[in-house]
This record gives C-alpha cells, sequence and structure tokens, in this order.
C-alpha cells in the first residue's frame, strides 16, 4: 500500500514539473541578469540523542542565476571524532559511516505579478543527490500564490513544495502572512512555514534578520556503505539564526551570524526505500556566512 501511494504522488509530481516548465516556456522573456552566491555555515558538537556521539557539520555551495535558469552545487562536510565513532547508533562501531555528502540541481524560476494584488512563483529543478556514486537522481517543484490583504504591504501566501527522491516524496505546505516583503528599510515580516522571518533595515546599507528555515535532505549513500549498503540518508531539520547583511555597493551583500539548529533527524533507509531508522539530535550552534553578487 505504501509502494502504491509513493507512485501515485510521483505521478503527480512529475505532471506539475511538466506543467511548470510548460508554463516557464510561455513567459514573456524575463530581463536577463547574472546572479552569483556563495554560502556556508559550520555548526559545532551535534550530538545524537542516542549514544550521545558527537560531529561537526560544515555546509557549503554556490548558486549561479542567469535570467530564470539556475545552477546549484551544494555540499556537507562531517568532521568525526574517533573516540564517538564506536557510540554511534548507526555504521560498524570502527569506520566513520561518511564524510561528505553532495547535491548538484539543474532549475527554473520566475515570480512576477499581476495587477496590484497577485503575486506569484514557480520554481522547479532536477538534481542529484549522492555520498559518492554520482546518483540519487529527483525532482523538487515550489508554486505559491499570494493575494493584497488591506492595502498593498501585506499579503497572503498559500501553496506547496514537492520533493520527488528516487523513493520517497515529501510533500510541504507553503502558508504565509507577509508584510513589506520587498522593503529594504524599515520593518519586514514572513510569518509561516516552511520559513519564518523578520528583517530590521536601519538603511539601504545596514539590515538585521532573524529566521527559521526547514531544511529537507535525501542522499544516496555508497554502494559499499556500512550504514545502508546502496541505501538513502534523509535530513531534516529547522535552522534559526540572527545575522546581520551589509551592502556596501548597491549589487553586493555580506551576511553572516549565530546559527542553531533546532530538531534535526537523520533516516537511514535500504535500497528500496523500507526499513527505516530514526536518529534524533540534539540542538547545536554554528556560524553562517552569504556573499551574493549581482551584475
Amino acid at each position: 500500500m505504501k509502494t502504491m501511494e509513493t507512485e501515485k504522488w510521483r505521478r503527480i509530481l512529475r505532471l506539475a514539473m511538466i506543467a511548470l516548465l510548460w508554463a516557464l516556456a510561455a513567459q514573456p522573456a524575463q530581463a536577463k541578469g547574472l546572479e552569483l552566491e556563495a554560502y556556508g555555515y559550520h555548526l559545532l558538537d551535534a550530538e545524537f540523542e542516542k549514544g550521545k556521539a558527537q560531529y561537526d557539520l560544515t555546509r557549503s555551495g554556490f548558486k549561479a542565476k542567469y535570467s530564470f535558469i539556475y545552477f546549484n552545487y551544494d555540499r556537507q562536510d562531517f568532521s568525526w571524532d574517533d573516540a564517538d565513532i564506536a557510540k554511534l547508533p548507526f555504521g560498524n562501531g570502527r569506520d566513520k559511516p561518511w564524510e561528505s555528502l553532495q547535491t548538484l540541481a539543474l532549475g527554473a524560476n520566475w515570480s512576477g505579478g499581476s495587477g496590484e494584488k497577485w503575486t506569484y512563483e514557480l520554481d522547479g529543478a532536477v538534481f542529484s543527490a549522492f555520498e559518492e556514486d554520482f546518483g540519487g537522481y529527483g525532482g523538487k517543484i515550489k508554486a505559491w500564490a499570494g493575494y493584497g490583504l488591506l492595502g498593498p504591504d501585506l499579503r497572503l501566501r498559500l501553496g506547496g513544495h514537492g520533493y520527488i527522491y528516487e523513493k520517497r516524496v515529501v510533500l510541504v505546505p507553503v502558508l504565509s502572512l507577509d508584510y513589506r516583503w520587498n522593503e529594504p528599510e524599515g520593518l519586514s515580516l514572513n510569518l509561516g512555514v516552511p520559513d519564518l522571518q523578520a528583517r530590521y533595515g536601519f538603511n539601504r546599507c545596514v539590515a538585521l534578520r532573524l529566521l527559521a528555515s526547514y531544511e529537507q535532505d535525501m542522499y544516496r549513500l555508497a554502494d559499499n556503505s556500512e550504514v545502508r549498503k546502496e541505501g538513502f540518508l534523509e535530513k531534516h531539520g529547522v535552522i534559526t539564526g540572527l545575522l546581520l547583511e551589509v551592502t556596501p555597493v548597491e549589487n553586493l551583500t555580506i551576511s553572516g551570524g549565530l546559527l542553531r539548529s533546532l530538531g534535526y533527524t537523520m533516516t537511514t533507509y535500504d535500497k528500496d526505500g523500507d526499513h527505516s531508522e530514526d536518529y534524533d539530535q540534539e540542538s547545536a550552534w554554528g556560524g553562517m556566512l552569504t556573499l551574493t553578487a549581482r551584475f
């Protein structure tokens, strides 16, 4: 029954991705421009509730977008303490379970509005997410529509995210109440799921941002993995942060600050996507730095 339901959603999301691509192709030409973003964050002493083993995580990557087409490379590097490996709730107790997890994605994004009330965003991508061997193919779509309430500064957004992995489908709702979302100065708010943000721009050059964002990733493990041979690893949770944004010149933004992970869980699956095991983690502190340039 589970397999039939998963396949049904896979078909629905495939059709939705095809419809999205047709919608993007039918749009008039979007203003061209190159945007480059490099990012990285580091979490210290992330600890599993069972066994109390710890690791450090460095997540980094870059994104290049031209017109509505984008490419993204993302990498997670894990640092394991040799003394903790025997306490891990998975693996063979001697070898590092994995050292890095990587994602390559190619997608298209379109956002805009209709009249004074309606705004929208369409996003679709195909990706490969893996430990060592190129694979772990999947796709994702995001679509939402927003409607202005009580004037131009307040809107309600409704929509959803869909992730198609080789053996799993994940659906995440989009529900948000936004206030002055495009204003560089003063207070702006995005209150909802899967992302929450409060930003205050002191002027056009300096701003402070408080955020909470849901992360959802799934990777194909190595064929000889000691955790799950030819299996899969899912990692999801909420990352929160307090960041300072500086825009020294018009098309360059640098942001950085403190992070804290909340409620993270790792789940392993066998090669058929069954027999899952969950491994919950304690919260961890870290820091983040992002550089964005527009040309």
